[in-house]
C-alpha cells in the first residue's frame, strides 16, 4: 500500500474531540502523533481521500480505529482496481514518466479481456500465468499469513514500533524523542529485538 502522506492534497484537517474537522496546515495534519497512554491507549490515525483532495488527522479514539480500517481497505481496493487499468498515455509522447505527479493519472483504459495473449503487435497483450507463477502466489500468501500471525504475537510496543518504521516510514531519529530515548541507536536496538522475535515466531508457522 502506498504512503498516502507523501501525496499532495488540496485541504488538510484535524478532528477535534467533538468530531468536527478543523482546517489546518499540511505540517500540522501530518505531525507525529502522541504515544498511547493509560488515559488514551489509541494510536494516531489519519483518513485519506485523494480523489476528493483532502486528508484528516483523526481524533485518538475507537471510532477512528474503526474508520481507519475501512479507509485502508477502500484504498487497497482502489489500488488493486488501478492496477487492472492501463494508462492511456503510457509510452507515448504525452507520458511524463512520473505517475505520482502526473496530471493525466486518471486517464486510463481497461485492458481488454479479448486481447490476443502474448501479442507482439499489441503492448497490452499478456500471457496466462504458468504453474511456477501460481505456486509463487500461493507461497507468498502463506508467508503473509504467517507474518500476520507472528505480528499478532508481538508485544504492543514491538508491533507499534515496526508499524511506525515500516508502514508509516518514520525514521529512528524521529521516533527516539517520542519513545523517550536519547539516541536513534536505542530505537534501532528495539527494532532489531522486535525483528528477532518476529523471525522466531514465524518459525512456528513456516
Amino acid at each position: 500500500m502506498k504512503n498516502y502522506q507523501k501525496l499532495q492534497y488540496a485541504r488538510y484537517y484535524a478532528q477535534d474531540d467533538s468530531g468536527d474537522y478543523i482546517p489546518v496546515t499540511r505540517k500540522e495534519c501530518f505531525a507525529p502523533g502522541e504515544l498511547p497512554t493509560d488515559d488514551n491507549p489509541y494510536q494516531q490515525r489519519w483518513f485519506y481521500d485523494h480523489e476528493a483532495g483532502y486528508a484528516v488527522r483523526l481524533a485518538r479514539n475507537q471510532a477512528s480505529d474503526t474508520l481507519t480500517k475501512r479507509n485502508k481497505a477502500d484504498l487497497k481496493k482502489e489500488e488493486r482496481q488501478r492496477d487492472k487499468m492501463q494508462c492511456a498515455y503510457k509510452n507515448t509522447e504525452h507520458c511524463g514518466h512520473n505517475c505520482q505527479s502526473c496530471t493525466n493519472e486518471r486517464t486510463r483504459r481497461t485492458i481488454s479481456l479479448d486481447t490476443h495473449f502474448g501479442s507482439d503487435s499489441d503492448s497490452t497483450g499478456f500471457e496466462l500465468a504458468n504453474e511456477a507463477d501460481i505456486q509463487t502466489l500461493v507461497e507468498d500468501k502463506l508467508v503473509l499469513e504467517a507474518l500476520q500471525a507472528a505480528l499478532d504475537r508481538l508485544t504492543d510496543d514491538g508491533r507499534s514500533l515496526l508499524h511506525d518504521i515500516y508502514w508509516d516510514e518514520r525514521t529512528e531519529r524521529e521516533l527516539a524523542p517520542l519513545l523517550g530515548l536519547k539516541e536513534p541507536k536505542s530505537v534501532n536496538k528495539r527494532k532489531h529485538k522486535a525483528l528477532a522475535t518476529l523471525r522466531e515466531e514465524m518459525k512456528n508457522y513456516l
